[in-house]
């Protein structure tokens, strides 16, 4: 909880990108204090909690808002395919 918001909508920004791409059995996400959502996976349940309870579950730093949820993988997680590369114009 101790955590900047800046820092928690970064750090889901970019891990959920990631657990996306690596099918997390997860629908969808939402931090309901920050009035952000994410979709991962079709079909899958839909997780809602405060964005740095989400992260602190995510990081595997605290238990999940919902204990029916599937376990995320280790942290940390790598990059998202693509990330750190430069864009070109």
């Amino acid at each position: 909880s101790d955590w900047p918001v800046s820092y928690v909508i970064w750090a889901l920004d970019d891990t959920l990108a990631t657990l996306k791409e690596q099918h997390l059995p997860i629908g969808s996400a939402e931090a309901v204090d920050l009035g952000r959502s994410w979709e991962l996976t079709p079909g899958g349940p839909t997780v809602a909690a405060a964005g740095h309870v989400l992260l602190g579950w995510l990081a595997g730093r605290t238990p999940g808002p919902d204990e029916n949820l599937p376990l995320p993988p280790p942290w940390p997680q790598p990059p998202t395919p693509g990330w750190g590369r430069a864009r070109q114009p």
